[in-house]
């Protein structure tokens, strides 16, 4: 559908894996350290812990993102600038001198008909910059989107279309019926809870 919902944490080039910007942020910045990287997780060593974040294919996560991009303060060039020009010559700058302090600064275009720009889920138009921010995001508060195993994702709709089977087999053709969405409707439910409250993607279709 072409909307982006993977972020990679890793790109393999010359037999060499090089780490994007969130990865340099969470070493650099955060004082992370990569002590693993397998198929399926990526272990980043802290002095008070370690955070593991679950990987899928081409060492690549889901991002739980927000498709919102104000939700994190954003300020303009010119509004920073502007500031620093009024602050040299002793006037009130435009953006607090503290908005900067201590904090993770992404610099990038949010121009509208930018090539800088994409379709994320919930938004047609997107800052790419802010997949950044939600990678951090997810990082710092520990909320990342977990894909299910491939047995998982192979035995629910299995079960799903074997009670389907036996339904449709066994009953009038309208019990039949109300019972195959019925089904339907509980797998539904199950994957949305699942989502939603314990942050894990089943994989409806192959």
């Amino acid at each position: 559908d072409g909307l982006i919902r993977r972020y990679p944490l890793y790109i393999r080039h010359d037999d060499t894996l090089h780490g994007s910007l969130g990865v340099a942020v969470v070493e650099e910045m955060l004082g992370g350290k990569l002590v693993a990287l397998k198929e399926d997780r990526a272990v980043f060593a802290f002095r008070d812990g370690e955070r593991v974040v679950p990987l899928g294919e081409n060492h690549s996560l889901l991002l739980n993102i927000q498709p919102d991009p104000a939700r994190f303060p954003n300020y303009s060039f010119v509004q920073v600038l502007q500031s620093y020009h009024a602050s040299m010559r002793g006037e009130q700058p435009l953006l607090p001198p503290d908005a900067f302090r201590d904090r993770i600064v992404i610099v990038g275009v949010t121009a509208t008909g930018t090539p800088d720009t994409g379709a994320v889920p919930g938004a047609g138009v997107y800052p790419l910059m802010g997949l950044h921010a939600g990678f951090l995001e997810n990082f710092i508060r520990g909320d990342f989107i977990r894909e299910s195993s491939p047995a998982a994702n192979f035995f629910l709709p299995f079960c799903f279309a074997l009670a389907s089977g036996a339904a449709a087999a066994s009953c009038p053709p309208l019990a039949g019926f109300v019972i195959v969405l019925a089904l339907l409707g509980a797998f539904a439910a199950l994957a949305v809870f699942l989502a939603v409250f314990n942050l894990q993607l089943i994989e409806l279709l192959p």
